[in-house]
């Protein structure tokens, strides 16, 4: 019986550009102060489709309950924008939140917009980590 043996650079390469792991790209806002909700716009500027995961953090880390998130489950195509809203609890510590968002391309925008009682909306880009 005769074994052949595969040199280890070859099997590396074969899985270094299969896994859409290796790609992922996490974004994450300055903490907003909002006291009625908050939304995180996502825009992907790549020419492919992208997955993204979108998640609005209350100020204790854990996450908010979306009232509605039009980024899930389908991919966004180019050129395309998604939003997540959510409520801010009105029994929460620090009125406010932070959007954290993992993307399958680093080409792509974040923008968090928070909503208060008075009226005043605040906005401030996200960056990637």
């Amino acid at each position: 019986m005769k074994v052949s043996l595969i040199p280890a650079f070859v099997v590396l390469g074969l899985f270094a550009g299969s896994g859409s792991a290796l790609a992922a790209a996490t974004f994450t806002t300055p903490f907003v102060l909002a006291d009625v909700s908050g939304i995180c716009a996502v825009t992907n500027v790549a020419k492919k489709p992208a997955t993204v995961t979108v998640r609005a953090l209350a100020s204790d880390a854990g996450t908010l309950a979306p009232n509605s998130d039009l980024c899930s489950p389908a991919p966004l195509g180019p050129g395309q924008s998604c939003v997540v809203i959510a409520a801010i609890p009105s029994d929460a510590p620090v009125k406010g939140f932070v959007c954290s968002v993992v993307s399958t391309t680093s080409k792509i925008r974040v923008v968090a917009y928070g909503n208060s009682a008075n009226g005043v909306v605040v906005s401030v880009p996200g960056t990637a980590k």
